[in-house]
């Protein structure tokens, strides 16, 4: 809950990572137990936009998609993050 919460720009993909993990079947049930769980705080917009984007994924089954290169690197395919498109990248693949 806390990755929504903050929703940072780095959050969106280890929410993703985690949302089978809570889960949560819709956007509305996440958006639920994150208020129980911050009861005296106001809900961002953003953390409500990125829940509701993670949620809509998962329902259709949409997942970032990386594929090992040699030499310690990755490519991550064309994705959204927070509403916005990236373009296709290499990066170092996590440990």
């Amino acid at each position: 809950m806390m990755k929504a919460w903050s929703a940072r720009e780095a959050d969106e993909d280890d929410l993703r990572e985690l949302w089978t993990q809570c889960g949560w079947s819709s956007a509305a049930e996440a958006l639920d137990a994150i208020e129980a769980a911050y009861p005296r705080a106001t809900l961002k917009p953003v953390s409500r936009y990125l829940v509701e984007s993670v949620a809509n994924d998962a329902t259709r089954g949409i997942r970032q998609c990386v594929t090992p290169l040699k030499g310690g690197m990755a490519f991550v395919n064309a994705h959204s993050r927070l509403g916005r498109p990236v373009d296709g990248y290499s990066r170092k693949r996590p440990r």
